[in-house]
């Protein structure tokens, strides 16, 4: 199974066509793969995230790339 990234309304594969295996841990079988994201998903995000408007578009995208390297997730306003 591919985890596609989640941008601007669509399903999209990474732009730089990589992909990262993921790990059961306790058996260290490949059951899905991520995207391999790079500055350009990055930056697709946030100019999408910034024509809506809102808590997201304060954000400068090196802001988001940091937070998507760690793990991060934002939560929405409601």
């Amino acid at each position: 199974q591919r985890i596609q990234n989640y941008i601007d309304g669509a399903f999209r594969d990474p732009g730089s066509g990589g992909w990262l295996d993921v790990y059961e841990p306790a058996t260290g079988v490949v059951y899905a793969q991520a995207p391999a994201s790079d500055a350009t998903d990055v930056e697709h995000a946030y100019e999408a995230a910034a024509s809506k408007g809102g808590r997201a578009a304060r954000f400068h995208a090196c802001s988001l790339a940091s937070s998507f390297a760690m793990g991060s997730e934002m939560n929405s306003e409601t």
